[in-house]
């Protein structure tokens, strides 16, 4: 394998690996978290609002695409998405699940948004930079990344969770 093919492996494992760790996160951990804490199971259900961008997902992806013209203007799409995820998770580690609890779920709705369009763009990238021998492997690197991230957003995260608590987690998880 190429460098350059390597490289293109890479990227995309780590960008299906960034949006899946909070996802997995805030789905899996975090009803955990309030069901230790005795929240009710309707408090818990109401966390499942917050994969409702990634459904409706099709609303916006058209537009996405007719801005995109090539992979540059994917690769902004990605980077600001990322990082408006990342300033709404950093944001909600501000506050408290307990106290804080409906402005949080706005909060991931509004992060799980940016996380929709983050994979409407690197999906479309994906397609754009692999070659058709290539597509295998990069769909490996997308099933591999969503499942890393799934071992480090649920296990890993609720075991730092255990340690350094809602804030540090998120300011970490943000980062």
């Amino acid at each position: 394998m190429k460098k350059q093919e390597a490289n293109k492996y890479f990227t995309l494992l780590s960008l299906y690996l960034a949006q899946s760790i909070p996802m997995s996160f805030f789905s899996t951990v975090v009803p955990v978290i309030m069901r230790m804490e005795n929240y009710s199971l309707e408090s818990i259900g109401y966390l499942q609002l917050m994969k409702l961008p990634w459904i409706i997902k099709f609303l916006w992806a058209p537009m996405v695409d007719r801005s995109c013209n090539c992979t540059r203007h994917y690769r902004r799409w990605i980077l600001a998405s990322e990082i408006f995820y990342a300033i709404v998770i950093f944001s909600i580690g501000f506050l408290n699940l307990e106290t804080n609890f409906s402005t949080i779920i706005i909060l991931m709705v509004i992060a799980f948004t940016a996380s929709a369009t983050h994979d409407i763009a690197t999906d479309a990238f994906a397609i754009l930079i692999l070659k058709e021998r290539e597509r295998s492997l990069g769909n490996s690197m997308q099933s591999a990344g969503n499942f890393i991230g799934t071992l480090m957003g649920s296990g890993v995260l609720l075991i730092i969770y255990h340690y350094w608590g809602w804030q540090y987690l998120l300011f970490s998880l943000a980062a």
